[in-house]
């Protein structure tokens, strides 16, 4: 009997280790993908009329997707720079009809097989959003088990590629620089939270209008994560951007405002800035005389991080509720502008003031939620009035300015 158990203990430690083991030194870490059309597309499809005599249908278009692969022997954790003066990282591009197709084609030109565990953002060119691709896109990243349920994906004002192409100071790839960039939003009003390919897969699942962080190149290479680009849920299409004015309007409505800068001016002419310390947004709902009716009520409480005035009285209270009056009506205008543009021009509710009526009504919603977004939709016909009220707690001075 101990004979026997001594053989199976034998045996147990012959066997153990793991069982899809792979060396580090042959996996090539995917750290992004970017999309754009392919380039190839107008010869394929010059090609594909000639032989068959017959259109390239709409759902055979080829896409582009590049890689951007790091080479762990280069990465450095000083400020050195890279090893002997290589970049840490490779991008290498592929086009075909579907991502599978493209990631199976990779082994044929790498040493290394991709392995998606790392990856940090998704970049998806404008024009291929434009197009309704974004659930084509990401669907092979949601599917698969290797896939980070966190990664970020962002719209590219312009070609894809080129963003992944230089490395940026600080970071060790373009990759990096990204998704830190994206995460930086809490500090700029400009820009919204970062959108993860779980948050994606939800609105696809549920048919909700949202927001994406937009992405672009500046001439001299610059990146900058600010704007948003508008997808409609019925169709999970891109309709068109927000620019940085009407993401703050947006912030504000949907309380994500902390930390926010507000500049305004203040009686001829003169500048303040107000800092947000707390903000929340209530959202109350009826409806009367068969409209939706909405009443948005946006409060901050912040500080004076900077201050133009001349000649005022900082610690005067009928000052100070001047300077709250203005940032008050600062914040109203920002919010209104965006909520008319999305009601006249997009018609499309990335508020979510429909749940609000699913959550009070949901007989009614039941009869209209097909009907909400678009043109001839109800939410273009909703009545919205936005207030706010605003503190300033800290002055940072209390002398006069002079």
């Amino acid at each position: 009997m101990r004979k026997g158990l001594v053989v199976v203990l034998l045996i147990c430690l012959v066997l153990s280790g793991c069982w899809d083991r792979r060396e580090i030194e042959e996996i090539g870490f995917v750290m992004a993908v970017a999309f754009d059309p392919s380039r190839d597309q107008e010869r394929l499809a010059r090609e594909a009329e000639q032989e068959t005599r017959t259109p390239v249908h709409e759902h055979d278009r080829r896409f582009s997707a590049t890689f951007q692969v790091a080479i762990p022997s280069q990465l450095t954790q000083s400020t050195e720079g890279p090893r002997n003066g290589l970049q840490p990282f490779f991008n290498i591009t592929a086009s075909d009809l579907t991502n599978f197709k493209i990631g199976r084609n990779l082994a044929s030109r790498r040493s290394r097989i991709m392995n998606y565990e790392h990856l940090k953002v998704i970049l998806i060119n404008e024009e291929l959003a434009r197009q309704g691709l974004l659930e084509h896109l990401i669907d092979f990243y949601i599917r698969d088990h290797e896939m980070r349920r966190r990664t970020h994906i962002l719209i590219t004002k312009g070609e894809a590629r080129s963003i992944l192409e230089d490395k940026l100071p600080l970071e060790d790839m373009p990759a990096l620089s990204i998704e830190m960039t994206d995460e930086n939003y809490t500090r700029v009003l400009e820009s919204i939270e970062p959108t993860e390919i779980g948050d994606v897969s939800a609105r696809v699942l549920g048919q909700e209008s949202y927001l994406i962080s937009r992405i672009t190149k500046g001439e001299k290479g610059d990146l900058k994560v600010a704007g948003a680009a508008v997808f409609l849920g019925k169709t999970n299409q891109m309709v068109g951007w927000l620019g940085e004015e009407d993401v703050k309007g947006y912030n504000w409505i949907m309380g994500n405002a902390k930390n926010g800068v507000l500049e305004t001016e203040y009686e001829q002419g003169h500048m303040i800035v107000f800092e947000t310390d707390k903000m929340s947004t209530k959202v109350t709902y009826e409806r009367h005389q068969e409209i939706n009716r909405f009443h948005v009520e946006i409060r901050a409480e912040g500080s004076l991080g900077e201050s133009w005035l001349h000649q005022i009285e900082i610690n005067d209270e009928q000052n100070i509720r001047k300077l709250e009056q203005s940032v008050a009506k600062k914040i109203e205008e920002q919010a209104s502008r965006v909520l008319h543009k999305m009601q006249t021009e997009f018609y499309t509710d990335i508020f979510q003031l429909g749940q609000k009526i699913k959550q009070n009504d949901y007989a009614y919603w039941k009869h209209i939620k097909e009907n909400w977004d678009g043109e001839n939709g109800e939410f273009r016909k909703a009545e919205v009035d936005i207030t706010a009220k605003v503190r300033i707690r800290h002055y940072m001075l209390n002398e006069r300015l002079d």
